[in-house]
């Protein structure tokens, strides 16, 4: 074949691939991976863009009701690499909308409420917020006026809904709190159904669950950070799945997603405490009995005092370390969590290495 054969061959094998692309389906799961039909929950259209080459148009509609629940562009499917515009739909409403540039949100962001009023209004730039960005209560009046500097507010000012401003420092948070509070977190905890093979063995253990409450209350990415046994994993992670929705944490009055730790402890009755220091052993009991009812300041305070009395004590040291991370006392949390690392190569450390990075 001559060349000038070769070269209309190649045109026309173009032209016919280029006629080919044209919109695609694909089933998934919330998350946008691709299921089969009887386990997928979403479709997803993607529609080539003629105006920008290389750009797709993918509308996500829920396989429940019909209703699409976002739409955006994208240069790249599954996954996804969102180049262009963003937004979410609840109940076919418009609810919140953004600007992607190659996967990274660079442009203004707006959020709505249900009634469609602003929530939220701002501007990010190489994904970091920066400038100023105000948010709104229901009733449209202004809730809070915000500056950036590479994500991190420099300047603040929060109000009233009657327009009164409010004199708050920037490091006012309340943490999300388990509906009924911490003693029936605790109580939820505690209905944690023990394997019944570890039971006949008198098998124990510790799983440690990380997970982060969004800003309307509901559990995402929840993640065994460590377990003794994969039984005991599966025991605790059935009890997370079912929780219901939390009080979301706050900064002063805004909504924000918060990190959250949880242990589940698989214990059988009757092992005896081998702590050798009387009152030690009493604080330490004290504290347990206070974690376990949700009181977290007061086991703090409790460990601390074990501690004191009998510095040997390495447990009660990271029994106030975990007690001191779910009160935001971080600091002083990482420097007993490293000092266990580090000089006394405690093993159970090794799961909270990773808040102290």
């Amino acid at each position: 074949m001559t060349k000038l054969g070769l070269t209309i061959l190649s045109l026309l094998l173009l032209a016919t691939l280029a006629m080919g692309q044209g919109p695609k389906v694909i089933l998934t799961n919330n998350s946008g991976d691709e299921l089969p039909a009887p386990f997928a929950k979403q479709r997803r259209i993607y529609v080539p863009v003629d105006s920008i080459p290389g750009h797709w148009h993918c509308r996500i509609y829920s396989l429940e009701n019909g209703a699409m629940i976002r739409d955006y562009l994208c240069r790249t499917i599954q996954p996804d690499t969102i180049d262009g515009f963003y937004r979410n739909y609840t109940d076919k409403v418009l609810t919140y909308e953004a600007v992607y540039v190659n996967g990274n949100q660079h442009g203004p962001e707006t959020k709505y409420y249900v009634n469609q009023k602003t929530k939220y209004q701002g501007e990010y730039k190489n994904d970091q917020k920066q400038g100023e960005w105000k948010w709104y209560y229901p009733s449209g009046t202004l809730m809070a006026d915000l500056n950036y500097v590479d994500d991190s507010i420099v300047s603040h000012q929060y109000y009233n809904e009657n327009g009164t401003k409010l004199n708050k420092e920037l490091n006012e948070e309340q943490p999300p709190e388990y509906p009924g509070g911490g003693r029936a977190l605790m109580q939820r905890l505690a209905t944690v159904e023990y394997p019944y093979a570890h039971r006949l063995q008198e098998i124990e253990g510790v799983v440690l669950v990380s997970f982060v409450i969004d800003t309307n209350g509901k559990i995402e990415n929840p993640t065994v950070v460590f377990s003794a046994d994969t039984l005991f994993s599966i025991a605790a992670m059935d009890v997370l799945n079912k929780m219901p929705v939390w009080s979301p944490g706050k900064q002063h009055q805004l909504k924000i997603r918060t990190q959250y730790l949880v242990p589940f402890k698989f214990k059988l009755a009757g092992v005896p405490n081998q702590d050798n220091v009387k009152g030690a052993k009493y604080y330490s009991q004290q504290g347990q009995i206070a974690y376990d009812e949700g009181d977290f300041a007061k086991a703090y305070d409790l460990f601390s005092q074990a501690v004191f009395l009998n510095s040997a004590d390495h447990f009660a040291l990271l029994n106030k370390a975990i007690t001191g991370i779910n009160i935001g006392k971080k600091g002083e949390a990482c420097s007993c969590i490293k000092y266990l690392s580090t000089y006394v190569k405690l093993a159970e450390v090794k799961p909270y290495l990773k808040y102290c990075d």
